[in-house]
């Protein structure tokens, strides 16, 4: 897969500026990522925050079994 070219100069104020080139005139291209590749690069962090979440849901739904302490 070939990359875009990627230009960085100091823009306004000092901060970097980024342009990438791109042949396709900002159409959707064959290599844009899939459903795996996207969830492939959510990071650790946020998965255990999704499940953490996913188990408050469901307990605060009551659909999680009691424990008899």
């Amino acid at each position: 897969m070939q990359r875009p070219a990627v230009s960085i100069w100091p823009g306004i104020g000092g901060k970097e500026m980024a342009v990438t080139v791109s042949d396709h005139a900002g159409e959707a291209s064959r290599d844009t990522p899939i459903w795996r590749e996207r969830l492939g690069r959510i990071g650790v962090d946020w998965w255990a925050t999704i499940v953490a979440g996913v188990l408050v849901l469901l307990a605060v739904a009551g659909l999680l079994p009691r424990i008899p302490w």
